[in-house]
């Protein structure tokens, strides 16, 4: 069993979700709930970063985590930088 690695993600209202292991994160992002650009973080790192900057530490190896298609409306994943979460 994997033990709680603390990581924590910012949903689409901006709110932070967390702690999860890396296996419930690798599972938000492949539920749709999480993609590259949604800020993530844990103890440990400086600040939050888009999960494309942490996908390998997480364990989405030998590939990007999805990034929603472009369309007329924002990306409800997308966290504002006036809304950014804080630990």
């Amino acid at each position: 069993m994997e033990t709680l690695a603390a990581w924590y993600y910012a949903d689409a209202n901006h709110q932070q979700l967390g702690p999860l292991t890396r296996a419930a994160l690798v599972e938000a992002v492949e539920r749709g709930a999480v993609n590259a650009a949604t800020l993530v973080w844990r103890d440990g790192l400086a600040g939050w970063q888009p999960l494309a900057k942490v996908a390998g530490e997480v364990g989405l190896h030998g590939h990007e985590p999805p990034v929603r298609p472009r369309s007329n409306q924002p990306d409800p994943l997308r966290p504002t930088t006036s809304a950014t979460p804080v630990s």
